[in-house]
């Protein structure tokens, strides 16, 4: 007996239907977002670009600020990551690396900039303080000044030679430190000579001084006033002032001389005793120093300890030749040029007032001031 026939199943749904899925899942596959690799590893040579040019020294924050948006950048991937392939979305992580890129060869650029700016600071403090230095070791050649700031200026001068290789081998920070402390070291010593300067000064000055013109004046004659701060030697004719020249000092000019070796140049109201046409300066005019005030001086620094028991007062003062050295040298004397001193010699006589002052302006007009 036949069976019944049993109706045939449609099959083409089921095919379509898996062609269906399968050709979705592909599509969802290739269509998935992909992590920006290639952006990742361009921002991470662009950072590691700036290192060339030092940035992580002249442009710190810049490359904090790239460094720290790559890093918010690959978060994102890791977060994006951990998410169904089909959802992930990769754009945060793609900006992110682009702006770590776009910072990083913004950073080059500043960093040479500020570098740059920065050199040029330190090459124009390194001129300054070598200015600085030759103006203060030339007053301290004009003044005579104690041992700890002649040591001060060795230890600037070391400075800013460390300065100077410091700016050589690109530490530009450094070199302004040191040529900072060159130039604030500098100044304290100017100041100081400046007091000094201030202290440096007598009102009896100016009456000697004009007393011993009024005096050539009366007497139609030469009289000679010594001005130590000006380094002048000028020569007086009835009350005129006829010459004046250069002059060299004690080599411890400043102040009043006090004993024998101190190498200051006396300060006073003297006279020529003694013409010398054969001294071994050329020619001398020897004063009388010291006087009866030079001698209660020395008698009463003695008494009160100023003065070393053993020491003497000195003497064999002159106005003498072999000058012109530029600089104060003598042990007390007042040296000028060759030809200066025959000039002087021709006019001076035994009896000659020379006065000898700290300082003085005679037309108060600084017209004949220090060299």
């Amino acid at each position: 007996m036949l069976q019944p026939r049993q109706p045939r199943r449609r099959r083409w749904p089921w095919v379509f239907g898996t062609i269906l899925l399968i050709g979705g899942t592909v599509t969802a596959v290739v269509r998935a977002d992909r992590p920006p690799t290639l952006l990742m590893e361009t921002a991470r040579k662009a950072i590691s670009t700036t290192h060339a040019v030092e940035a992580g020294e002249w442009a710190p924050d810049y490359v904090k600020a790239a460094q720290e948006t790559l890093l918010a950048a690959s978060r994102e991937i890791d977060r994006e990551n951990a998410r169904f392939f089909v959802i992930r979305d990769y754009d945060a992580a793609r900006t992110g690396a682009l702006a770590a890129d776009r910072i990083a060869r913004e950073t080059i650029g500043i960093s040479i900039a500020r570098r740059d700016s920065v050199q040029k600071v330190a090459l124009e403090g390194i001129k300054e303080a070598g200015t600085m230095l030759a103006e203060t070791r030339e007053m301290l050649e004009y003044v005579p000044v104690d041992r700890i700031s002649r040591g001060k200026m060795v230890r600037l001068d070391l400075a800013r030679q460390q300065a100077k290789r410091a700016a050589d081998e690109g530490l530009y920070r450094r070199s302004i430190e040191l040529t900072e402390e060159v130039i604030s070291g500098t100044e304290g010593v100017k100041v100081a000579v400046t007091i000094l300067l201030d202290k440096y000064h007598d009102p009896i000055w100016k009456k000697w001084a004009r007393d011993t013109i009024e005096w050539s004046r009366q007497n139609r004659s030469h009289a000679i006033i010594v001005r130590k701060l000006e380094h002048r030697c000028d020569v007086y004719f009835a009350g005129q002032l006829k010459t004046s020249f250069p002059a060299e000092l004690g080599l411890r000019w400043m102040g009043q001389k006090v004993r024998a070796g101190d190498h200051v140049t006396p300060e006073g109201r003297y006279q020529v005793i003694n013409k010398k046409n054969g001294s071994r300066y050329h020619r001398a005019l020897e004063i009388n120093y010291p006087n009866s005030e030079d001698e209660v001086r020395f008698r009463l620094g003695k008494k009160t300890g100023h003065i070393p028991r053993q020491a003497s007062i000195g003497g064999l003062i002159e106005i003498h030749g072999n000058g012109g050295k530029g600089k104060d040298w003598t042990q007390g004397c007042v040296a000028l040029t060759n030809g200066n001193m025959d000039k002087l010699f021709a006019m001076a006589n035994v009896g000659t007032p020379v006065t000898i002052v700290g300082s003085y302006d005679p037309d108060g007009t600084g017209s004949l001031s220090a060299r």
